[in-house]
């Protein structure tokens, strides 16, 4: 028939080497992957915890904001009838637009978290 096949007597071990080889390469490849789960998971879960706290962040910063607007009013009322001053008036638009920029910040931030997680659960917009 013409087909021949040669065995080798001696392999010199090479061939349980080579399949030790494989083996072990093949289970640092599932601890590599079970790592990279891992953190993975590791980081959605700080994630899920960031967005949590960047809720609690808004409404802290929604009731600032209504605290500073009632504050504005009352100082510039004041401001009108002499029993304040201009700088007063400044400090308290300052404090106003401070707790506006907070709240941007904290939707922001949330933004980014939401966006990561889209990211790396795979999805694009």
């Amino acid at each position: 028939m013409g087909i021949s096949y040669n065995v080798p007597l001696y392999s010199g071990g090479r061939l349980s080497a080579q399949n030790q080889q494989a083996k072990i390469g093949y289970q640092l490849s599932k601890q590599k992957e079970n790592s990279d789960l891992l953190l993975l998971k590791e980081e959605l879960f700080k994630l899920f915890v960031d967005i949590k706290r960047y809720d609690q962040t808004i409404k802290a910063r929604k009731a600032q904001i209504r605290t500073a607007k009632k504050n504005l009013k009352l100082i510039s009322a004041r401001y009108k009838e002499g029993l304040a001053t201009y700088i007063e008036v400044l400090d308290s638009t300052t404090q106003l637009l401070n707790a506006k920029l907070g709240l941007l910040e904290a939707y922001y931030s949330r933004s980014l978290s939401f966006d990561r997680i889209d990211y790396l659960k795979g999805k694009t917009r």
